[in-house]
């Protein structure tokens, strides 16, 4: 039995020596997906820098529910549809797309109240890095969450 148990060890040993190693990783294909500041709705800029987070939340939030309408009378589907988009360096929001969708037209509708969002608060304000404050583009998710009452 001792016999056996060195083999396997040793067969493994040399298997892990012949396999290649990876190339090294250059500093432009590192992803940062996390900025030092969030990217935020202009309209928030006069507020005071640790309100900022709230008020986005807030604004977006009102304007979202504010404009939520059900798919259908018939629909009776609950849950929470996730939309993505990307902010530019420049503030422009793009790229609007459905991350996760319930189904039954809930998915359709939180994109359409997303878009809606952006065309009320646009410009934003970009996330920045670094000690410049150098403007980054950044993906961001927005849930929206339907519930029947």
């Amino acid at each position: 039995m001792p016999v056996y148990a060195f083999l396997l060890f040793v067969t493994f040993s040399v298997a892990k020596d012949t396999l290649p190693l990876p190339p090294p990783v250059k500093e432009e294909d590192v992803i940062r997906s996390y900025p030092e500041t969030m990217p935020y709705p202009a309209v928030c800029d006069s507020i005071v820098p640790t309100d900022q987070y709230n008020c986005s939340n807030e604004l977006i939030r009102h304007i979202i529910y504010k404009n939520l309408r059900w798919p259908g009378p018939d629909v009776c589907v609950e849950g929470m549809a996730v939309i993505s988009f990307l902010v530019c360096e420049s503030g422009e929001l793009e790229n609007f797309k459905v991350v996760r969708d319930p189904g039954a037209g809930t998915g359709e509708e939180a994109l359409r109240l997303v878009k809606l969002m952006a065309q009320q608060t646009s410009p934003w304000v970009p996330g920045t890095r670094g000690q410049e404050r150098k403007p980054v583009e950044m993906q961001y998710h927005v849930p929206v969450k339907f519930r029947l009452e």
